[in-house]
C-alpha cells in the first residue's frame, strides 16, 4: 500500500473510533441505581452530580460530624487543576494517577445539606446506617493514610489524596461511585462508558 492510499486508511479508523466513541456516550452513559429493598435501620445517603462529576454524600456517623461527600478523578485534572483542553487527551485515553477527594458541607440533616448545595442535583438513595457507616469508616482511613501528599483546592472545597485505582475514560467517578454504592447493597447498572448514575 503507498503511502497516499495509508493516510485515507488512517483516517477511516480514526473516524470509526471517533464514532463509536461518541454511539457510545449517546446511548448508554447513565447508570440506574436500584436501592436495596428493605435496608435495616435505614438511613438516606446522596448522589451528588454536577457537569461531569458525579460523587457520594455520606450522614454524620459517630465520631465523623457532618455530611461528607466523597469523589474520585484524575489526580493531574481533578487535585492540581491542569485543566486546560490539551491536558485532557491524557486524563482520559489512558490510565493515570487517581485522586480520592472528600468535601465537607457544615451540614448535620439533609435539609441542610440540601440548601447548601445548590449548585449540584442530589439525589437521595435509602440503604442500612450500618453499612453507610461501615463505607465512611473505611474511606476516612484511606484518606487518612494519604495524608502526607494532601492536595486542598480552595476552589471546589476540596482535598485531594493519591488513590491507589487508575482513572481513565474506563474507569472514572461515575465508576468509582458506583462501586461504593454497592457496597451498601445497591444495584448498578452496567453501561459500556459511565458518565453518571441515577437512582431508580
Amino acid at each position: 500500500m503507498t503511502a497516499a492510499a495509508a493516510a485515507p486508511a488512517h483516517r477511516c479508523v480514526l473516524l470509526t473510533a471517533l464514532s463509536s466513541t461518541a454511539l457510545l456516550l449517546a446511548c448508554g452513559c447513565t447508570s440506574t441505581i436500584t436501592p436495596p429493598p428493605t435496608p435495616a435501620d435505614p438511613v438516606t445517603i446522596f448522589v451528588l452530580r454536577e457537569a461531569m462529576h458525579t460523587g457520594l454524600v455520606l450522614p454524620p456517623q459517630p465520631g465523623h460530624a457532618g455530611y461528607v461527600e466523597f469523589g474520585y478523578g484524575d489526580w493531574n485534572w481533578f487535585a492540581l487543576g491542569n485543566d486546560a483542553w490539551y491536558h485532557a487527551f491524557a486524563t482520559v485515553l489512558w490510565p493515570t494517577r487517581g485522586a480520592l477527594g472528600r468535601r465537607s458541607f457544615g451540614a448535620d440533616t439533609a435539609a441542610e445539606l440540601q440548601r447548601f448545595v445548590h449548585w449540584a442535583t442530589l439525589s437521595p438513595v435509602v440503604v442500612s446506617r450500618e453499612r453507610a457507616g461501615q463505607l465512611r469508616e473505611r474511606l476516612e482511613r484511606e484518606f487518612a493514610a494519604g495524608q502526607a501528599d494532601v492536595v486542598r483546592r480552595d476552589d471546589l472545597g476540596f482535598a485531594f489524596v493519591p488513590s491507589q485505582d487508575s482513572y481513565w475514560f474506563g474507569y472514572n467517578c461515575a465508576d468509582m461511585a458506583a462501586g461504593w454504592l454497592r457496597e451498601l447493597d445497591c444495584a448498578v447498572s452496567w453501561v459500556p462508558i459511565r458518565i453518571a448514575v441515577a437512582t431508580d
